[in-house]
């Protein structure tokens, strides 16, 4: 599938768009990931060794011991990559349970206080 990368109402170029089924007629063994997985992982700073630049990430073989799944393997099973690309999947799930967290908390203090918002220093 082609897709074109706009700036300012104008196309610069067609890139092709991932499209990936994920249906539950295509896929089995459904589990929730999210929150749980996104704590474990350790964003770092890092050199480039052909290049000597700079850049943020995470570390493969990290992230093949927190989440096996979003590692990428060479030919001979070694842990290569990471698969950035599904990072956006996992916030979903974490922004979902850290909203109902709040909200649940919100309740909570809610009912503590009577329903009053106000802080203690306003009354």
């Amino acid at each position: 599938m082609e897709g074109a990368l706009q700036s300012a109402g104008t196309v610069i170029k067609n890139l092709p768009v991932a499209v990936q089924a994920s249906g539950t007629r295509s896929t089995s063994n459904l589990m929730n990931a999210g929150l749980e997985v996104l704590r474990k992982l350790q964003p770092v700073t890092y050199t480039w060794k052909d290049s000597g630049q700079r850049d943020l990430g995470l570390v493969a073989e990290q992230v093949h011991a927190v989440y096996p799944l979003l590692a990428t393997y060479n030919a001979t099973g070694q842990v290569e990559g990471v698969k950035y690309d599904r990072l956006p999947v996992l916030l979903i799930n974490a922004v979902s349970v850290a909203t109902r967290t709040d909200q649940a908390t919100t309740r909570t203090d809610q009912a503590a206080t009577g329903g009053d918002q106000t802080t203690p220093s306003a009354r």
